[in-house]
């Protein structure tokens, strides 16, 4: 069975590679996270572990991004629209 961790990791590159291969100037970066109930899995140095409650803290705590200003981030949500 594959461990969830790697596939969140390998996920989250995914979606880096996927974001870096638009010409743009500035970078996006990216962070993986498994969400879940079991406390007996440890996180990562390439993914984080929380459970469904603890979502918005783990947004909260990540770095504020200074590239990624209003117009970034509409770009960047049209581009995420375009695929679903």
């Amino acid at each position: 069975m594959e461990n969830p961790l790697e596939r969140a990791a390998r996920d989250a590159e995914r979606v880096r590679r996927w974001f870096a291969s638009t010409e743009r100037d500035y970078v996006i970066k990216v962070f993986a996270a498994l969400v879940t109930s079991d406390s007996q899995i440890a996180r990562t140095p390439t993914c984080a572990v929380v459970s469904v409650e603890q979502v918005p803290a783990w947004l909260a705590s990540l770095p504020a991004s200074r590239a990624l200003n209003p117009d970034r981030r509409g770009e960047v949500v049209e581009q995420i629209r375009g695929l679903l």
